[in-house]
């Protein structure tokens, strides 16, 4: 698994807090990422894509929807 460190919670310090939407960011990958652990590849797809959609320059985002076509193929095939 991939792991972005976005902030801290608990903190004060202006440069090590959490900022704008990153919460929303992280709880967003952490929905999909529970079901590509699972198995659960077309609903990971389908999560990420939406996490896409509100972040479309998400590294993380574009590479597990990648993995997560690549096992739905090897699903289907």
């Amino acid at each position: 698994m991939i792991y972005q460190l976005l902030g801290f919670t608990d903190t004060d310090d202006p440069e090590l807090a959490v900022r704008g939407d990153d919460v929303t960011l992280a709880a967003m990958t952490r929905d999909a990422s529970a079901h590509f652990e699972r198995g659960d590849f077309a609903e990971a797809a389908r999560r990420y894509r939406k996490l896409l959609d509100a972040f479309p320059d998400d590294p993380v985002a574009k590479s597990l929807l990648a993995a997560c076509a690549q096992e739905v193929q090897a699903v289907d095939a």
